[in-house]
């Protein structure tokens, strides 16, 4: 079997649509007392959390209650108020910009009194963004429904033969990702954006298992030849770690300075911690990310991470990545040059994309993203085509895919097959791409398991 031939990107789009299809149609089989597990698990949490924020509250508050939360926070607490097009806002922006200014002033106040109460605001800002982050996940991941604040029962979920299937579009958004939502018949959720620490309930079928192929940091790859920045050439083309030494060099807006050995050799909790903020600084600010807004992101996710950061400490370490990345800034002014003679980019695949948004740092932000988004899923994708002719239409191995999740490919295959299948995969999926004369292959890293969650890195021959 040959992989078909296209020219453009339409005619690239057109041929996704049968192993898209072929995708949606397999579905991922769903572990019962697996799934049991995790909704249990997930309601003991909103309750205990809910019953300690009562406590905080002195009230049943419901974090879905715009004027409850309002009363509390900006009437009671005195917190600083937020707004939305003029009106007050408890939305999670709203909320991460108190904790932001909470953080600050227990951090820069010396008496203890005069920190209780931004103490307090700060708790309260967590705990209502917890609740609100575990209503999300039980009723959009886990088959469970939510009414006004309360369990009301299961939801459509999978399907009669325990698979959970969804509806992709094939080129649905501006970078060529694919768009999921549920089945006509209201089945399914969004594989795409399932928590890492729910993928334990998708499991292979019988006599099978998992294999998941990631791009290594396929965006960074293009706007490292994209604005031919001489440290992220290197780092790149050496097969450095990328995340590692941003870290060093931001480590002193943290602390001490830490070497990039010391980061990658070192598995405590300060190198977990500086690596991740490294990871969390290039992407923010290689999309032009401003400081409140990085430091947000990070505390986004402290819950799962432990991970804090003010605005002041993610300023400096942005300040310094500019100065590592320098043509970085450049970069940027090319694509506002760009935009300002056409209003169009064009990716190295051809993908052509209009920006219509007002003149200003949004378009310039989004601008900034699409190439190396666009580019990144393209390549991905290219790979998917052939492994999909070149084994699932030949019915090799029994492989199939059955997720696509921007940056990587899940697949089944018969268990005993591994080592012939990963590595037949390894060798399909990259493929040459050129940018400003340079010819590269992203790297692609495979792992295997017998649940989407617990995967176990693969060491290719």
């Amino acid at each position: 079997m040959t992989v078909p031939k296209y020219s453009n990107p339409f005619e690239f789009d057109m041929l996704m649509l049968e192993p898209v299809h072929h995708m949606m149609a397999t579905g991922i089989r769903i572990d019962q007392k697996e799934k049991k597990r995790l909704q249990e698990e997930a309601i003991k949490e909103w309750n205990e959390v809910q019953e300690y924020l009562n406590k905080l509250t002195g009230r049943d508050l419901n974090v879905s209650s715009g004027p409850q939360v309002i009363s509390v926070l900006y009437n009671e607490l005195k917190m600083p108020k937020k707004y939305k097009n003029k009106k007050l806002t408890t939305n999670e922006d709203a909320l991460r910009a108190v904790m932001a200014e909470c953080r600050n002033k227990i951090d820069t106040l010396s008496q203890e009194g005069a920190k209780e109460r931004w103490m307090r605001g700060y708790i309260i800002c967590h705990h209502i963004l917890k609740i609100r982050g575990l209503r999300k996940t039980i009723s959009s991941y886990l088959g469970l429904k939510i009414d006004k604040g309360e369990l009301a029962g299961a939801s459509k979920f999978e399907d009669d033969d325990g698979r959970i299937r969804g509806t992709i579009s094939v080129g649905g958004t501006e970078t060529a990702r694919f768009t999921h939502s549920k089945t006509l018949w209201g089945t399914g959720i969004n594989l795409a954006t399932v928590p890492r620490k729910l993928r334990s309930m998708f499991i292979p079928d019988d006599e099978h298992e998992f294999a998941e192929f990631d791009l290594n940091r396929g965006e960074s790859w293009v706007y490292a030849h994209l604005s031919e920045d001489p440290e992220l050439l290197r780092i790149h083309n050496e097969g450095l770690d990328f995340h590692a030494e941003t870290a060093s060099v931001i480590s002193t807006a943290f602390g001490d300075p830490l070497t990039v050995d010391w980061i990658v050799k070192n598995k405590e909790d300060l190198s977990y911690k500086i690596r991740y903020l490294g990871k969390k600084i290039n992407h923010a600010s290689s999309y032009r990310m401003k400081p409140f807004k990085g430091a947000a992101s990070v505390n986004a996710e402290a819950e799962e991470t432990n991970v804090t950061v003010t605005v002041a400490q993610f300023t400096e370490a942005r300040q310094l990545w500019l100065e590592k990345y320098f043509m970085l800034p450049v970069w940027w002014k090319d694509i506002e040059n760009q935009l300002d003679k056409t209003r169009t980019l064009t990716t190295p695949y051809g993908r052509i994309h209009q920006f219509h948004d007002a003149w200003g740092e949004s378009l310039f932000k989004s601008a900034t993203a699409y190439v190396p988004q666009a580019t990144s899923v393209d390549y991905l994708n290219r790979g998917y085509l052939k492994v999909y002719h070149l084994f699932e239409k030949e019915e090799a191995w029994e492989l199939k895919v059955i997720a696509q999740t921007h940056d990587s490919i899940l697949i089944q295959y018969l268990t005993k097959h591994r080592d012939e299948v990963i590595q037949s995969v390894l060798d399909s999926l990259p493929s040459s791409l050129s940018i400003k004369g340079r010819d590269f292959c992203i790297p692609v890293e495979a792992s295997y398991g017998n649940s989407w969650r617990q995967l176990e890195g693969y060491n290719a021959t």
